[in-house]
C-alpha cells in the first residue's frame, strides 16, 4: 500500500510539501505516439515503465483495475500509470 500511495502522490504532484501540477500522462503519451484508445496508452506506458507491452493476464488486470467507466482523460491515464507502476510485473522486474 505504501508504494501505491507514493506513486499516486507523485503522479498527482503532491509527493512533497509544495503543490505541483499533476502529471499530464495523456499529454506525455500523445507527444510520443498516436493515441486513439486505452490500448495505445497501455502499450506506451508498459514499454516506458516495464520495457515490455503488457499482455495476457497482466493487461486484463490493468484494464479491469480501471473499471468499466474509465475515460481517456489525464486523470484516467494517471490511474493507469499508477496501476502499471505498482504492478508485480514492474516491481519484481
Amino acid at each position: 500500500m505504501g508504494r501505491a500511495n507514493c506513486v499516486v502522490a507523485l503522479l498527482e504532484g503532491r509527493l512533497f510539501n509544495r503543490r505541483a501540477a499533476p502529471l499530464d500522462a495523456l499529454g506525455l503519451a500523445k507527444r510520443h505516439r498516436a493515441v486513439r484508445d486505452w490500448d495505445d496508452v497501455l502499450t506506451f506506458f508498459g514499454e516506458l515503465l516495464a520495457g515490455v507491452t503488457p499482455d495476457g493476464p497482466w493487461r486484463q488486470r490493468l484494464l479491469a483495475g480501471l473499471g468499466p467507466k474509465a475515460t481517456l482523460t489525464p486523470q484516467g491515464v494517471r490511474a493507469l500509470v499508477a496501476l502499471i507502476a505498482t504492478s508485480r510485473e514492474v516491481q519484481l522486474g
